[in-house]
């Protein structure tokens, strides 16, 4: 049968909007038809508050969908989880809806209509298990908060649109192969966002709305090039060691690209393989938890601040192809002592300025030139030893 409600004069109602505000919102919230088999949540009240489970099972029967638009206007609800029998989430089914927060779709959702979760725009975190299939037109757009989406391995299909104008959406992580994909899908998601895809999976595009597609392991992403691979990105909860890997999808890892763990400030330790022979700029800025460094024979170029901040940062032993090191390389770090090879041939400005725990520098026998406020504010520094070729100093070198 299909439940209809009893609608009580303005007053009763004000008294119960108050009371109400205690609890959770719960079945007496819903209205429902339970007139097969299985029933379907029809609507919500819309005074209804809180965090909402739907039921898994009413009047005896199992609840296995929500319904078109049962939701509308229920912006009182922070939170809902469709419980443990729902398969089938219906169109427009939470449109518009501005208090929900987080989403937890239970174990038996195999389908997202269109619209569902249109313009929801409170919404900042969704959980998809593995059990959906298809994500409808418009699904998730326009929700302008959600920062991260986890696509389980399960999703054969994302319609048009799905996550467009998403503004704030940074990182999207399939499991699986790719599904088959609408049109427009990351139009407008956050500008410096990234997708990933794990290793293996040849069948994603290079790029999806325009947005780069990469490949993840572990906690660390990789662009796949025709004859290399480089490192990205790097979660920014990862933390402890991390190692970057020698191959992935049959490439050598050569590079580690700009800003590719700047955010990564839990990280203590990285693993660098043979065969990187480039750190970019900003590659481990800020990355403030890293306090020892071994970095590969391979390495030729340090980029410019590629280091810069690490404040813990006390310890570094630098490989035997090393030959440049960048303008500001290890600003701000607290190393103790510094030992340059012998290979390097170019120390850039301001490289280990601000290093006020350095009390000792060595500089290799092929650099000429210390460059403008090299070992400035270098506080703590009592002996610098010169190479037999140095024969010119910047700006306040030692200032």
């Amino acid at each position: 049968m299909t439940k209809t409600r009893f609608v009580a004069p303005a007053s009763i109602l004000l008294a119960f909007s108050v009371s109400s505000q205690a609890r959770a919102a719960d079945l007496s919230d819903l209205s429902y038809d339970a007139s097969g088999p299985t029933v379907t949540i029809t609507s919500c009240n819309t005074s209804a508050q809180g965090a909402l489970t739907i039921p898994s099972s009413i009047e005896g029967k199992p609840v296995t969908a929500i319904g078109p638009s049962a939701f509308f206007g229920c912006h009182g609800l922070t939170h809902i989880d469709t419980g443990d029998t729902v398969t089938e989430i219906g169109s427009l089914a939470f449109f518009g809806n501005q208090g929900i927060e987080t989403l937890q779709l239970g174990r038996s959702v195999t389908s997202i209509a269109s619209r569902a979760f249109n313009s929801c725009s409170a919404l900042n975190t969704v959980t998809l298990n593995d059990t959906v299939a298809t994500i409808g037109d418009s699904a998730f757009e326009r929700c302008d908060k959600l920062e991260a989406i986890i696509i389980p391995a399960s999703v054969t299909s994302i319609g048009k649109s799905a996550f467009r104008y998403c503004s704030r959406l940074e990182s999207v992580h399939f499991e699986g192969e790719p599904p088959t994909f609408g049109d427009n899908i990351f139009d407008s998601i956050h500008n410096l966002a990234i997708i990933t895809a794990p290793p293996g999976n040849v069948g994603f595009p290079t790029s999806l709305s325009g947005v780069p597609v990469f490949t993840k392991a572990g906690k660390i992403s990789y662009r796949i090039g025709e004859n290399t691979a480089s490192v990205v990105d790097c979660d920014e909860d990862a933390s402890g060691t991390q190692d970057i890997l020698l191959t992935i999808s049959g490439k050598a890892v050569t590079r580690v690209e700009r800003s590719a763990f700047e955010r990564c400030t839990q990280i203590t330790q990285i693993n660098f393989p043979e065969g990187v022979t480039s750190i970019d700029f900003r590659a481990f800025s800020n990355c403030s938890g890293i306090e020892t460094l071994s970095l590969p024979d391979s390495l030729t170029t340090i980029g410019e601040e590629a280091f810069a901040n690490c404040q813990k940062l006390n310890q570094i032993t630098f490989g035997s192809s090393l030959t440049q090191i960048g303008t500001a390389a290890f600003t701000g770090c607290g190393l103790s002592s510094v030992d340059i090879p012998d290979t390097v041939t170019s120390i850039g400005n301001s490289t280990f300025e601000n290093c006020t725990q350095l009390e000792r520098a060595t500089i290799g026998d092929r650099v000429n030139f210390l460059g403008n406020t090299c070992f400035a504010l270098c506080s703590s520094l009592k002996e610098v030893v010169l190479g037999a070729r140095v024969s010119r100093f910047g700006w306040n070198t030692f200032h």
